[in-house]
């Protein structure tokens, strides 16, 4: 995901933290093949740490490759009745630029 991606989603963090959760992402992140069922229940164990499953679900996304905002906004309108959030993120997206393009899967040490 490249940095102005990274912007985007850093900047609706607290929304998606406060409004989503794995169980109701599960299905549809999976479908659009942004993550698989051993990635997220290793997100989702109980962890020590005061970060909860849906903070770790936001760092892995960020790592996703430069399709992954992409792709997890197709998630969301697939499979989660919140349209707030898709409004939230496309509002950010239209301030910082649009999405990149690229190829799923793939991604940079330093974006």
């Amino acid at each position: 995901m490249d940095c102005r991606n990274k912007d985007i989603l850093r900047s609706c963090r607290v929304q998606l933290s406060q409004d989503l959760t794995i169980e109701e992402l599960w299905n549809p992140l999976v479908e659009v093949g942004l993550f698989t069922p051993p990635e997220l229940q290793r997100i989702n164990r109980p962890s020590s740490g005061i970060e909860d499953a849906m903070t770790r679900l936001l760092d892995a996304l960020e790592q996703k490759g430069p399709l992954a905002l992409k792709d997890f906004k197709t998630a969301l309108m697939k499979g989660v009745n919140k349209p707030h959030i898709l409004d939230l993120l496309n509002q950010n997206v239209e301030q910082k630029g649009n999405v990149t393009k690229g190829h799923r899967g793939m991604s940079s040490s330093n974006e």
